[in-house]
């Protein structure tokens, strides 16, 4: 779900992207324009840039949201790495960092560049 969206050969790109959705990895993401790599019907390279959302089921099967000015989704590698202002919340605990690269199927994040996890406590 898209503002606009094109496709040359194996290259894709959208605007306004409001939905994207990798059903095999079970993610949706949202950002203000992406652009990546079609192979064999599959997504192989995406790259979001704007407003970046992201959200599955983490570890736990606990909902979990990650934000930032830019993320890359690399089928090969089964991550996404998100820059700038990296935020993951999920739960009770925030962590932030300039850099997050999540493992998808494992569903482990990794905080890289002066991380911070905030715990929320409760009464």
């Amino acid at each position: 779900d898209a503002d606009e969206v094109a496709r040359d050969g194996e290259r894709f790109w959208g605007k306004g992207v409001h939905r994207y959705e990798d059903k095999k990895q079970r993610f949706t993401l949202k950002a203000n324009k992406i652009n990546g790599i079609i192979r064999n019907n599959d997504v192989k390279e995406l790259i979001a840039e704007g407003g970046l959302s992201m959200r599955m089921i983490g570890k736990q099967e606990k909902p979990l949201t990650i934000t930032g000015k830019k993320g890359v989704y690399s089928k090969d590698r089964g991550t996404l790495v998100v820059s700038g202002g990296a935020r993951a919340v999920q739960d009770d605990r925030v962590v932030e960092a300039e850099n997050l690269v999540l493992h998808l199927d494992s569903k482990r994040i990794e905080a890289l560049g002066k991380p911070q996890i905030t715990f929320m406590l409760k009464d």
